[in-house]
């Protein structure tokens, strides 16, 4: 609640132009709100919001924040695409794949064995990106029911689990199958994200975790350039409606 009072405040602060205001909330309470400089955009602000949950996919929905998600692969994303589209229809309005977003890790290579070895490199991120004790169940933060599990586990002297717990170990070839990897060559990775996007309903946005841990800038720089003048090409012709394409290529 919190947060979520906070980031309305913060967004009424944005766009508010016609003089100060006043905002007595829940929790925050401040008399001639008045911001400068202003931005530079003066409406329509464009707001993400990053999220493994589906409860903050439903306030963010109620919104029209952009949504994004990461490290849940197939099941996990649309899991949550799905709750934000449900929220947006129940409130009557309309959601386009531009308000949605997955970022995933990614390593294209010239051929399969040199991308699988960027993508053991990518690794290093699941398996050593540490969260400390203290920040892993914090009140508020996670949803309902992940908060009961950690609370049985601690009841029991468990420690906290990762959220990650289940993935760490897993195989670069498992990654990529359950949607959290896009590793491969260019061929490889263009049918990946294929068929990720139709898995979990569309989303116009994606993103790339291109480099972690030790990763030399060589090594990075090659996958980089194979993703932007290989694969990309090829996902604009895949998700580009063809009347949109006729314009561009008149243009």
């Amino acid at each position: 609640e919190r947060f979520w009072e906070a980031a309305d405040l913060i967004v009424r602060a944005w766009e508010t132009h016609d003089g100060p205001f006043s905002w007595e909330g829940k929790y925050f309470h401040h008399r001639q709100v008045n911001i400068w400089p202003r931005p530079y955009q003066q409406s329509g602000l464009p707001v993400w919001i990053p999220t493994q949950s589906t409860s903050t996919a439903i306030e963010a929905a109620e919104r029209g924040y952009t949504l994004a998600t990461i490290l849940n692969g197939m099941k996990g994303c649309k899991r949550i695409f799905d709750a934000y589209r449900s929220r947006s229809e129940e409130i009557g309005t309309t959601v386009g794949p531009d308000k949605l977003a997955y970022l995933g890790l990614v390593y294209v290579g010239e051929t399969e064995r040199e991308a699988l070895d960027g993508g053991r490199r990518l690794q290093w991120y699941l398996q050593n990106n540490k969260v400390a004790d203290q920040f892993m169940n914090v009140p508020g933060y996670l949803d309902v029911h992940a908060r009961a599990s950690m609370l049985r586990d601690a009841a029991h002297g468990r420690a906290p689990r990762s959220p990650l717990a289940d993935v760490i170990d897993s195989s670069v070839e498992d990654l990529v199958d359950a949607g959290l990897f896009f590793v491969g060559t260019p061929e490889q990775v263009v049918e990946q994200v294929i068929r990720f996007h139709g898995a979990v309903g569309g989303f116009d946005h994606f993103l790339a975790m291109v480099q972690a841990g030790t990763m030399a800038t060589d090594m990075v720089n090659r996958s980089m350039e194979l993703f932007a003048e290989e694969v990309l090409p090829r996902l604009r012709r895949e998700f580009t409606p063809s009347s949109d394409l006729a314009s561009a290529a008149a243009a």
